[in-house]
């Protein structure tokens, strides 16, 4: 009678161990994938084509690791050692990827220079093997669970809705609160440490040495981890993961000057002169065209102007201090971006003339009821991942409803002027002649037609425009006015079609 209680009491103990792993893993997979677009946004992007990457690495890996757990597990009697080794050999393998992450890296971009090519490298070997080992855990822990065969469907069901349970919260944790609380590095390694102490939990005796090692090892790296990025901090290098990005914020040299960059997923999207005033980009030189022109107009009147994407705040600044009579407003998604402008850019955000408004530009162009006098666009950064819900016709239509009838729409995109590499260019030129008089274009920089550049679109639907007054304030700047007039295009970007992210492949 005894043994029977004591059979009872063990088999009970075991499946709260089990239930518990299931649920873990289940966490811990989610978690781990939505680290690995932080992991690699700031060497290969965050677009369309890294999340494929990632997804599809991550999928074949857990099912190659279903099947090699279910065959482990039917080859030999399955016990709770062995699946606590699994579970310290998948800590092992996200201790690899934390590792070798900022080694390997910068490597894949000299050896596979297609962008396509160089994500799915990426995935494969930062997260193939750990994503493997975790697809182990549920077949084994099944294995492990089944007692009676009259009860073995009940039991499968139970163990892989907690394992659904655990990937549907860790990917609440992760994406609402664990990344930006914790960032990338501290994450990855504390997930490290929670496999590790997992490992432990479920089998305590058998390779204790192991666990322990590695529990301390962890911990020491974890410490370290903390100690290192506030020294990173006192060096100017600022590593910060928010709710929609990873950035990077340091200093460099730049032209006999020292600049300070803000690098979001891979991207420059600001520079500031750390001991002189002007703005650093060529391409955002250009925007003060616009502002010229409507201070030829109208000398005395005030301004009054829409920003897409503030990132640092660079031209905001630049542009209030500038020019007394204006006012302008900045549409910002990202809250943290602008806390990181205000304590390493010098944002003055009490500024009575700027508002900042932390929206999705979209969803504030479908709203707005306001008009402006200049709206500037500098939400493409980047030539592989432009957002594309902001390149359609449909979104362009809003944000034209937003200009006063003789206002301007200044537009920055990245792509190729001529040549294979200019389909962006000429979809998104084809989108705004659908719904501007007219759309004159500047070529800026010394980039060639058929190279990706910064290309600048000057919208509008003021027929009483000075050409000639563009002419001659144009040769202040460094672009030049680049002719369309004998290029066919066709077909324009919608919100049904709009696969600006192909496009940019193609230049890759």
């Amino acid at each position: 009678m005894k043994d029977k209680s004591k059979s009872m009491k063990d088999g009970n103990k075991k499946g709260i161990i089990l239930k518990i792993t299931v649920f873990l893993a289940g966490a811990i997979v989610m978690i781990f994938e939505l680290i690995g677009s932080r992991v690699v946004a700031p060497y290969v992007g965050n677009s369309t084509f890294v999340w494929t990457s990632l997804i599809g690495v991550i999928l074949a890996s857990l099912s190659l690791g279903y099947y090699v757990g279910g065959k482990l597990a039917d080859k030999q009697y399955a016990f709770l050692a062995k699946l606590s080794l699994i579970i310290l050999l998948s800590a092992w393998a996200l201790l690899f990827t934390y590792l070798i992450k900022d080694i390997f890296l910068p490597i894949s971009a000299i050896f596979f220079t297609k962008h396509l090519l160089q994500t799915l490298i990426v995935s494969l070997v930062l997260f193939f093997l750990a994503s493997f080992l975790l697809g182990m855990v549920s077949p084994y822990a099944l294995k492990l669970a089944l007692s009676d065969l009259q009860k073995s469907g009940s039991t499968a069901g139970s163990l892989y809705a907690l394992s659904t349970l655990g990937s549907i919260l860790g990917t609440f944790l992760a994406g609402f609160f664990l990344i930006p609380i914790l960032g990338t590095n501290e994450l990855l390694i504390s997930l490290t440490l929670l496999l590790s102490l997992l490992a432990l939990f479920i089998s305590f005796r058998f390779f204790l040495a192991l666990k322990i090692m590695t529990i301390v090892l962890v911990m020491l790296i974890l410490i370290f981890n903390f100690s290192f990025t506030k020294n990173n901090y006192l060096n100017n290098f600022v590593d910060v993961d928010t709710q929609y990005s990873r950035i990077w914020i340091f200093d460099r040299e730049y032209e006999e000057d020292i600049i300070r960059v803000l690098l979001k997923d891979n991207v420059s999207h600001s520079g500031k002169f750390l001991n002189k005033d002007g703005l650093v980009f060529d391409y955002i030189k250009i925007y003060d065209l616009a502002t010229e022109i409507k201070k030829t107009e109208a000398e005395n009147s005030a301004i009054t102007t829409l920003m897409v994407g503030g990132a640092a705040y660079t031209y905001p600044q630049y542009f209030l201090n500038k020019y007394d009579e204006a006012e302008m407003t900045v549409v910002e998604i990202d809250p943290k971006m602008t806390d990181l402008a205000k304590t390493y850019f010098n944002l003055d955000a009490s500024d009575k003339d700027l508002k900042i408004v932390h929206q999705d530009a979209r969803i504030f162009l479908s709203r707005n009821s306001q008009k402006y006098d200049i709206i500037y666009g500098d939400a493409f950064s980047s030539h592989y991942s432009p957002p594309f819900h902001l390149t359609t016709y449909e979104a362009l239509s809003d944000l034209k409803k937003a200009l006063k009838p003789d206002g301007l729409a200044v537009i920055n995109i990245i792509s190729a002027l001529e040549g294979d590499n200019s389909k962006f260019f000429a979809k998104e030129y084809n989108t705004l002649k659908k719904l501007f008089k007219e759309v004159i274009v500047f070529s800026v920089g010394e980039r060639s037609s058929d190279q990706v550049k910064n290309i600048i679109l000057l919208c509008t639907d003021n027929e009483k425009l000075d050409k000639s007054t563009i002419e001659t304030i144009v040769k202040k700047y460094p672009a030049s006015i680049y002719s369309v007039d004998n290029l066919a295009f066709s077909g324009i970007l919608t919100d049904n079609f709009a696969p600006v992210e192909y496009y940019g492949l193609k230049t890759n």
